[in-house]
């Protein structure tokens, strides 16, 4: 019982046929003889709440209404009951009394509005055989039809309020929509239901009225309606539900989806500029300005001329670390982080710049930059395959710059196996050989080369928002797009 209601399927189900309605009686019964013992506790809770309303009502008939609604709480709890027994869940009597709790309220509220229905077709029945208007007659007769309509709204209404933990109203509303979607399963459904509130309430009656051969009948019969009748109107429901469910979700998932599409699309995108080797300078949406790596004039590019709010360094060498050249007064970040900073986070992830079983150079920090919608991922000097912890701590990737190079860090096949692992959106090749610098590494085609979708932008430059980048879906890099920037 949960108020978003049972996890329902991916498909639509199916129209649920007439013959169904008898195959759940059949699936009822057994259920029920699963759960005897409780069954008969609750026929006899049942049987006194039962005979003392109908002791009332033989004194009094113009008090069904207050029958009703005193009896509900008990309906409730027992429907409660019920829908435990469907799902095979703990349906003992604690379970049974902690309903009981839960729903009172709720219960008092739909037996009012129970009570109020059968008031209003009591008084048509009423008008129907004794007045002497024919207009009269019509109407109320119209209204006496109307009022199967309505017991089968609230043969409904408990089940659907406990399987949905839902509002009274809500689940009156529900279960007419039910009906009107199912005539046939639910007038089998209701046919069925009516024998077993029959062979539940008529014999006490009688009983209480002086039949008494009555009497033993019941007993029976307020153990057939207490446990079967319960349990069969709520398998019922919950197959109607099933379908409605499913609908509705598709319709919410679709809304969602439209929304997300259109806020998505008002976005500002982020710029993402390559500097060379490993620097880079984001403008995130918001406007935050951020420096990753910005590196020595020894490298061979032109230094950076770009103003920052956030600097990152991954490790402290030369090519990486010349946070001086960056414009302004920005915050310098290092090590281990986890920092907000202009509705930017920023946090890191420790990891190795040497390969497996070496120790030359030490530690390496992995920079995450998100926003709520985008999240940017630097490697580094990244000189290890990425491990499970590494890989959980980085989570969803939009875009990630990936060193490509070797010989300081991973090199081409390794990084396609890290790309594999990691499964952003983009990848940008970053640390790799080019005519501007002397280093000793290896260019980019070597990593290229394992990609299908590889697109040279052609500009230092490339704005981007999530929703610019397919989520890949097939294993392996095949349908990760790599974009090439040029250097400044």
């Amino acid at each position: 019982m949960s108020e978003s209601s049972p996890s329902p399927p991916t498909q639509l189900r199916s129209r649920p046929r007439l013959v169904d309605a008898l195959r759940l009686f059949i699936k009822a019964s057994g259920l029920t003889y699963e759960n005897l013992g409780m069954s008969l506790v609750l026929s006899i809770v049942w049987f006194f709440a039962v005979a003392t309303a109908a002791a009332f009502v033989n004194v009094a008939p113009i008090i069904v209404p207050l029958a009703i609604v005193l009896v509900s709480p008990i309906h409730a709890a027992t429907a409660a009951w019920a829908n435990l027994v469907v799902h095979r869940d703990d349906a003992g009597f604690k379970a049974v009394v902690r309903a009981y709790r839960t729903f009172f309220a709720r219960s008092l509220l739909l037996g009012a509005m129970h009570a109020i229905a059968a008031f209003v077709c009591t008084v048509d029945v009423y008008i129907a055989f004794t007045s002497q208007s024919s207009m009269l007659k019509i109407f109320a007769g119209i209204w006496v039809y109307g009022g199967l309509f309505v017991g089968a709204v609230f043969m409904y209404a408990y089940p659907v309020m406990v399987e949905q933990n839902t509002t009274a109203w809500k689940a009156v509303r529900r279960s007419a929509l039910l009906i009107l979607d199912n005539l046939g399963f639910t007038a089998v459904a209701g046919l069925v239901a009516a024998l077993l509130l029959a062979a539940g309430t008529v014999p006490t009656v009688l009983m209480l009225g002086g039949v008494q051969a009555a009497g033993t009948f019941s007993i029976i019969g307020v153990m057939v309606y207490a446990g079967l009748s319960s349990v069969y109107r709520n398998l019922a429901a919950v197959r109607l539900l099933q379908r409605y469910d499913a609908a509705r979700v598709s319709e919410r998932e679709r809304l969602q989806d439209d929304l997300e599409e259109e806020r998505m699309a008002r976005l500002e995108r982020n710029r993402i500029t390559w500097h060379g080797h490993s620097c880079f300078s984001l403008v995130m949406e918001g406007g935050c300005r951020v420096v990753m790596d910005p590196f020595d004039a020894a490298v061979g590019y032109p230094l950076p001329e770009v103003a920052a709010d956030v600097v990152t360094i991954s490790h402290d060498h030369f090519d990486h670390n010349n946070a001086a050249v960056v414009k302004g007064s920005p915050k310098v970040l290092k090590g281990l982080t986890d920092l907000v900073i202009g509705g930017v986070r920023f946090r890191s992830v420790e990891s190795s710049h040497d390969a497996p079983g070496e120790s030359k150079r030490g530690m390496n920090y992995i920079f995450l930059v998100e926003t709520d919608d985008f999240r940017i991922c630097h490697l580094g000097d990244l000189g290890q395959p990425l491990n499970e912890r590494q890989l959980t701590a980085l989570g969803n990737v939009d875009v990630l710059l990936i060193p490509v190079g070797g010989t300081y860090t991973i090199d081409a096949a390794t990084a396609v196996d890290v790309v594999a692992a990691v499964r952003p959106r983009a990848v940008i090749p970053i640390h790799y050989k080019t005519d501007a610098t002397g280093f000793d590494i290896a260019g980019k085609d070597a990593f290229l080369s394992h990609f299908s979708d590889v697109r040279h932008i052609g500009e230092t430059s490339w704005s981007v928002r999530r929703s610019d980048l397919a989520k890949p879906e097939a294993d392996g890099v095949g349908d990760i797009p790599v974009v090439v920037l040029n250097y400044n």
